[in-house]
This record gives structure tokens, sequence and C-alpha cells, in this order.
């Protein structure tokens, strides 16, 4: 994000949030640009809403009020990247000492900003721990890549570019770590062994081994594999935040615009000794090209042969481009046996239960639903469906088409979804759910069963069986806590309208970070229940407003509903509000004098164009 030279905090948009400034000397040395600071004092900035760090700057001495200033200003301008706000100037800045907010009072309220001394947040002490050890790091950092000198911008930009198509296309959907690939790369002829992260969602790339030994070592060595490093090295090439780069390597970035496939993608090769960090050599480089290349090529292949790698084993071999020229990688799946879970006996899709496992009509079961699925004809989606039941009884996905297209009535529905839950329990082992327990989602063979459990839910609640619904909603939020299915919206919604406040401030307390309108506004509406007209309440609808400013127009009747209502949305735009006024139209005017009170606050509040500051939000779908 460049400045622009006549760009100034005054001229900025100014949003109704509320940020923190404090100062904390810490008990370490850091290395701040280069130059070492013993004892260094931390200004710290922090969205007071959201717990949100803005910013952070080090100095040798106490920051004097211009030093302060220049901070705030900064920050207002040039919003740090990973935060992903724009350019803004705060309502309010508050400061934990009183003098500071004295000082700097007059020259915040030329801009229209109020100053106000305020106790520092409780979790504050925690945060600068954290911080404390985050940059006592970092006098440490590994190198850049350029550092070598072998390594051009040009190479990295071409590592960069196979790296961003390598996490798209998600190779970690297919494979787990515990099925390593066999490689052999011709010139010169090296073979190796790799591993794939990111079946668990947790961490997400590739680790190269030179021999089958150190895969073992690592492979025994517990949880984290850094605590096993065989003395060869673990050559992990990585996908992280931008926080987690060396700041040289992340200037770089911006400097050459190296390509990044999301901001949770930043690729970070490195090599990890028992007593060290390197960066790859060049040669290493040429290596993680040619993989990040090779390997999506082979799933793609393996799957069109046999749709889940399957028949055994499976080989290929793929001419890639690097910058040193082309190179013959051969990759052979299994690329061993791991004791106790990985070959050919434990291939699996993700990690989970595979439906070969159930015997061989399993696989010709989940063929045909590839083929309903794609099907354009819902006679011949209900056929193929029915088919794979016959082959394959524990077929849970057969059970969510044919309550989709075959079912004529809610009743017909649930039984349906009744089946599909106890087909996936089958399949899937009451074991691997439970041990799976909050992770669930991250298997793709896991689901089925969980769409059917959501199906399930919603046609109890349809039937005027809430808390059996309620019961199924808090089940699937634990076995698949990060909720890419988005159950947590329709249970907000339910404990709304069950006036079961405390759970819902319970639930929207569990995902903190949300800040679609379900949450926000429910917030407001909790708070409202809670206290009435009062300062809690209208700053939550504020920050409510902030992020989609639409609500109250489709909520008060200012606009109506349209006949066609929205299937997706982004947050802060039109079709959020729809799809949020439709759910929790009822919680609002049930609630006495809120549809009152909301008027009131709205005539209180500056407009804001709509989508500033959007955020995707996934809908549940197929994927779940």
């Amino acid at each position: 994000m460049s400045i622009k030279k006549d760009q100034t905090p005054a001229s900025l948009p100014q949003s109704t949030e509320a940020w923190y400034f404090l100062v904390r000397q810490l008990n370490t040395e850091i290395d701040h640009n280069g130059t070492i600071i013993k004892h260094p004092y931390l200004m710290l900035l922090i969205d007071a809403q959201n717990g949100l760090l803005l910013g952070m700057d080090a100095l040798q001495t106490p920051p004097k009020p211009q030093q302060i200033l220049r901070f705030l200003f900064s920050k207002m301008i040039q919003p740090n990247r990973s935060t992903h706000l724009k350019p803004a100037r705060p309502k309010v800045v508050q400061f934990e000492r009183a003098q500071q907010a004295q000082t700097l009072a007059p020259d915040l309220a030329e801009i229209g900003i109020q100053a106000r001394q305020a106790a520092a947040p409780g979790e504050i002490d925690q945060l600068v721990e954290e911080i404390e050890q985050m940059l006592a790091g970092a006098a440490e950092e590994i190198p850049g890549l350029l550092h070598n000198k072998e390594i051009t911008p040009g190479m990295v930009a071409e590592l960069f570019s196979a790296a961003a198509d390598f996490f798209r296309a998600a190779p970690w959907d297919v494979l787990s770590d515990d099925q390593p690939l066999a490689v052999e790369f011709s010139p010169p002829g090296k073979k190796s062994f790799v591993q794939l992260m990111g079946n668990s969602g947790l961490q997400f790339g590739l680790v190269l081994y030179w021999n089958w030994e150190d895969l073992l070592q690592v492979y025994h060595g517990g949880s984290d594999p850094l605590d096993s490093i065989p003395a060869s090295g673990w050559r992990s090439f990585t996908f992280e935040s931008p926080d987690h780069l060396p700041q040289s390597d992340l200037q770089a970035v911006e400097t050459f615009d190296w390509e990044i496939a999301n901001e949770e993608a930043y690729p970070i090769p490195a090599t990890f000794f028992p007593d060290s960090i390197e960066r790859p050599t060049r040669q290493e480089l040429v290596y993680y090209q040619a993989l990040l290349r090779s390997i999506p090529l082979f799933i793609k292949e393996a799957l069109q042969a046999g749709k889940s790698l399957d028949p055994l084993p499976f080989e290929a071999e793929f001419s890639t481009a690097t910058f040193d020229g082309p190179m013959r990688v051969k990759i052979t799946y299994p690329g061993g046996v791991l004791p106790g879970g990985g070959g050919p006996e434990a291939l699996k899709w993700s990690g989970a239960k595979a439906p070969e496992e159930a015997g061989p009509d399993a696989s010709a079961a989940q063929n045909l639903m590839f083929r309903a699925w794609e099907a354009s004809k819902r006679l011949e989606r209900i056929r193929l469906a029915k088919r794979a039941l016959e082959a394959w009884p524990d077929c849970s996905e057969a059970y969510l088409l044919l309550a989709e297209d075959d079912a004529e009535t809610i009743e017909d529905a649930y039984d349906y979804y009744v089946k599909g839950v106890a087909a996936g329990e089958r399949a899937l082992g009451e074991q691997f759910i439970e041990m799976n327990s909050g992770k669930l989602g991250t298997y793709p063979a896991a689901r089925p069963y969980l769409r059917a459990r959501q199906g399930l839910a919603e046609c109890l609640i349809s039937m005027g069986r809430e808390e059996e619904g309620l019961d199924h909603y808090r089940d699937l939020l634990r076995l698949n806590t990060p909720d890419n299915q988005g159950v947590r919206y329709a249970t907000l919604g339910l404990l709304l309208q069950m006036s079961r406040d405390a759970e819902a401030k319970e639930l929207l307390d569990q995902y903190p970070e949300d800040t679609v309108a379900d949450w926000t506004y429910s917030r407001a509406l909790l708070a409202f229940r809670k206290n009435g007209d009062s300062p809690e309440s209208n700053q939550a609808l504020s920050t409510a407003l902030s992020n989609n400013s639409s609500v109250p127009d489709y909520l008060t009747g200012k606009k109506p509903i349209p006949e066609n209502r929205p299937e997706t949305s982004e947050s802060g735009d039109r079709n959020e509000a729809v799809l949020y006024v439709v759910q929790h139209f009822q919680n609002w005017w049930r609630t006495p004098s809120a549809m009152e009170w909301l008027k009131s606050q709205i005539k209180l509040e500056p407009s804001k164009p709509e989508g500033d500051r959007k955020r995707s939000r996934r809908r549940k779908g197929r994927g779940g």
C-alpha cells in the first residue's frame, strides 16, 4: 500500500472506531531496523472494540508527544497490511495516561478526533508478553531469500508463482501427512520423499526429505516435527501469514511484486537444523519449484485414473519447467509404508475413513455420486443416488441428494437425513468421529455426515422440535469448531428466537473475530435486551452500523425485502442485510422498544458508503 503525497489525516474518511494507545517498557533487547535496543519502550495501538493490534513501534527512550502523534497519523494513513483496513481516522483515541490525552487533545481535535483517558484493556499484559517474545525472537531472524547472491529476484518470482498455483490446487485435500510420495529429480537423478501438510487445516505446505530414515525419525517424534529434527535438516516449504515472513522477504514481495495466493499464503521455504535455521540453497529452490508444479499434476492424473488413487500403486512422470531449464520429475505413490498408518492399506480420503475400506462396492458408490451431482436432470440424480446405496448402504452422500431432490414433504426429508447420519456414523466409526472432535470438517470424507446432521437439525426445527435441532447444532459446533458450514449463524438465530440470551452471548464470544451482520447486530440486540438504551448497547449498535449500514433500511421496512432472496453475500453489502433481516426480523420486533431504539440511534449515526471494509462470508454449500 503506497501513501499518496497529498494524503493527510484530515483528508481521510472518519470511522466510528475507538483506538487505544499505551506504552510499555520491555524486559528484553530487540533488533529494531538493524539496531539493537535494550529494554525498549514499545508504543502499542489497539482497536478498542475488537482487540485488534493496529500497530506498534519501539523507541530507546519514552516517546515524546510529537512522536506519539506521528505514530498515530502513520497508522491512519497507512494501516498495517495484516489488519486489512483502509486508511481512516478513528472517532476516539483513548490513552492510558491522562497527561498524554490532555497534551494531544488539541492536535487531534483539529482533525475531529476526541482524546480521552481510559484504563488499559484487561488482556493487555498477555498481549505485551506475546509481543515481547516475538520481538526477542526477531533479533535472530532468519535471512531473506535474496541473502544468497546466487538467487535472483526473477528466480524467486517464478518460485512464488508456482507456490500460488500449488496453494490454490490444495493437494492436501487428497493426501494427508500419512501418505508420503517418492520423488526422483532428473537431472541430477536425486531421490527424495515428500510429505504434504494441510489436511488438518492448521499448517499448509510440504516437507522434503533426502532419505527415508529422516522421515521416519520425524514421524516417530510426536505432534511437533521440530522436536525431532534429523541431523541432515528438516526442509519445509510452508504457507504463512505475512507476519511470519523475514522482514527482508516481506519488503522484497512488495518491491518485486511476487505473486501471493492470499494473505495467509506467503511462502516460507526454510531448513531447520537442531540448533539453527537456514534458507534454501539455489539448487533446493529448483527442487521446490519442480515439486510445486508436478505434485498437483500427479494427483490430477491419479484421480482421473481411479477417483481415489486406486488401484495402487500409482506412478507418473512429468517434464517440469524450472528456472534452470526442464526437469523430469517421477512421482510414485506409495512412497513407503509408515508404521501404524502409511502405505496402501491406509490410503484414506484426506485421513478420514475412505469408502474403499468398507469394501470394493464403496468405490463404485462414490463414483456413482460423482455422476449424480453432475447430472442436470433431477430423476437421473435420484436414480444414480439409489444405485449408489444399492452398491454401498453407508453412502451418506446419497441420502443427502435424496433429501434435496426426492423428498416431497419435510417428513420425507427428515427420514433421509436420519438415514444419512446413521450411514455416516457407520462409515466413519464412532472412534474416528470423537478422536477428531473439533476438526472433523477438515476431513472431506466426514463432510457428508456433517451436512446430514445439519439437514436433520433444520428439519427438526421446521417440525417444531427446536430443542432436538439445537442439540444437533451444538454438537456440530463441537465436532467442527471452525464451522465452515455456517452452523453458528442458524444456532444464534434459534437461541435468540427461544430467548436464550445467555447462551447466545456465549456463542457470540466463541467467535469474537466474526464481524458479519448476524454477529454485530445480534450483539447490539442482546445488549439492548440486557441494558436498554445505554452506552453499551449504543456502542454495540454503532459497531454494527459501521460494518453494514443497510440492515436498518430493511429491518424498519424503509426498503422491502426482495422477492428473489440472494443466496450469497459479502459482509457489508445489501445481500447480507437482506439475509440477516429475513432470519432475525422477528427477534427485533418481539423485543419491546427495540425498533424505537434502533430508529432513534440511526438518526445519530453518520452515513457510511456501502462496501467499506467488506469481508467475504461463506454460505453453506455442497463442499461443507
